[in-house]
């Protein structure tokens, strides 16, 4: 089934990232998304206010590949695929500068980078989940070890590739990825320094000397191979920060399928709009026909006739496009994803919907999920919701997508969709409200945060279960405060 992790990204965007499985043992894989977005009245979010253009403009969808997972330790064993596969890449590139040598040696180094990123990730949030004194201890020391074997080994790569006949925009690609790794250790430092502080046990004290010393190390090994992205105290940082987003691009993009967006049901459209127009021109002709036949030539009669006609094919086209796009819309879906990997080979596609609904057509089942707790539900009754529902069916060409990920295994494909709420805050009141509180024989007057609530039922199924979640945004004209899951029994 679907795995789900949702995040406040910025403060005018949240995130929601699933993880589809794919079935090994079958030729496709097959998911369904529907996601109920239920906005309180007073937003002003309607039909009018609100088309599917601004839905879709808000929206914004990526489709990955989920990064192979590796700890720290395994990564820094020589035996293991990240290493392994990045030192016979360069080998094999030294050796031979084929095409296909140094597209192989250009994923590895990228791939080697998303491996390290994610498993510095999980190792620093892994620490900060810890209470005990001791398991700290044990895993920061494993941390420093580890991070520096990694470091030391990817250094050694640039003997072997720095020779005269690996040319310079071959070479860069192996510096861009020293530069990022170096970034991301010194990121994670910083992280790990501020958990240290945050737990507050004595003992730590000297990781974070151990900790800093490594930033240190970090930041001079970039200033000693001439890397820009060396930030500075008097400055915005502006191009410090630009160069590493750009460099977290580079790298990333060989996780990144590619998408290539068409409107579903454009030839059944021509077709019906056709009708429309063909059976427009069947009543305007009849009309001239039988106005001739009664009336004889061009007498005024018949030319007040064809006026009229024309005056009701033209409608009746319109009437009849606008019922029949109606039905199409109910039927087929907006948007048709085909996906691609960076061999340009189809390996999926997914389709995609955006509605409002009324609450009466609601579902069952969403509808109980909706009137469950919480008291500020109380509103509903009184001034309502509007309710978006966006859907997404996806298939997956699970073999094709085994196929193409190189020396590695994987389990699923990420589908990254981000919203922002911007639109949403317009008809917001001022985020300060005034409370009075009776306090030592007075009132005394406190400001306090309005708020509205979102909230978020999400349901998952494929061919053989289905799954429900709900989650509440927390957020006001200043933008997201919080998401919080609501539990419920299912």
């Amino acid at each position: 089934m679907i795995e789900d992790i949702i995040k406040i990204h910025d403060k005018y965007q949240f995130e929601l990232k699933l993880n589809y499985k794919l079935k090994e043992d079958q030729k496709y894989s097959e998911y369904n998304v529907d996601a109920y977005l239920f906005l309180p009245n007073s937003l002003d979010i309607n039909w009018f206010t609100y088309r599917k253009d601004d839905f879709y403009n808000d929206l914004q969808t990526n489709v990955r590949f989920k990064t192979p997972t590796f700890t720290l330790r395994e990564i820094s064993l020589e035996e293991n695929p990240p290493l392994k596969n990045l030192n016979k890449s360069i080998n094999e590139f030294v050796k031979d500068q084929n095409r296909e040598n140094f597209i192989n040696y250009e994923y590895q180094l990228k791939m080697f980078c998303c491996i390290v990123k994610t498993a510095l990730r999980d190792h620093v949030d892994f620490i900060f989940k810890k209470n005990n004194e001791n398991d700290i201890k044990t895993l920061i020391t494993e941390y420093l070890k580890y991070v520096s074997v990694i470091r030391n080994k990817i250094s050694d790569f640039r003997i072997l590739i720095n020779i005269p006949k690996i040319k310079k925009k071959q070479f860069q690609i192996y510096l861009f990825t020293d530069e990022y790794l170096s970034l991301l250790i010194e990121n994670s430092n910083f992280k790990l320094i501020e958990i240290l502080e945050s737990k507050k046990f004595k003992s730590l004290e000297d990781f974070k000397k151990e900790l800093l010393l490594l930033s240190d190390k970090e930041l001079n090994y970039r200033k000693t191979n001439d890397y820009p992205s060396i930030p500075k105290k008097s400055d915005e940082n502006e191009e410090f920060l630009f160069r590493q987003s750009v460099l977290k691009k580079f790298t990333g993009n060989v996780l990144f399928l590619y998408i290539k967006r068409t409107k579903e049901g454009r030839l059944l459209e021509h077709i019906l709009f056709g009708l429309a127009a063909g059976f427009a021109m069947l009543f305007a002709t009849a009309v001239a026909f039988y106005s001739q036949v009664i009336y004889g030539g061009l007498t005024l009669p018949v030319f007040i006739a064809l006026v009229i006609s024309y005056i009701f094919k033209d409608r009746i086209k319109e009437v009849m496009r606008y019922y029949f796009s109606s039905k199409i819309r109910n039927l087929l879906f907006d948007h048709k994803l085909f996906i691609f990997t960076n061999q340009r080979e189809k390996v999926g596609y997914c389709k995609e919907s955006f509605s409002f609904i009324p609450e009466q057509k609601l579902p069952v089942e969403i509808r109980k999920l909706r009137n469950k707790d919480h008291i500020t539900e109380i509103e509903n009754g009184w001034v309502g919701e509007k309710i978006i529902l966006y859907r997404e069916q996806i298939k997956l060409f699970s073999k094709k997508l085994l196929k193409s990920f190189r020396g590695y295994q994987f389990d699923g494909v990420n589908d990254i969709m981000r919203f922002n709420i911007m639109r949403f805050l317009n008809k917001m009141d001022n985020p300060e409200k005034s409370v009075h509180v009776f306090e030592d024989g007075e009132f005394k007057k406190i400001y306090g945060e309005r708020v509205y609530h979102l909230n978020l039922i999400l349901k998952y199924s494929n061919t053989t279960s289905e799954k429900f979640k709900r989650f509440r945004i927390i957020m006001n004209r200043n933008g997201i405060k919080r998401i919080e899951p609501v539990e419920f029994q299912e």
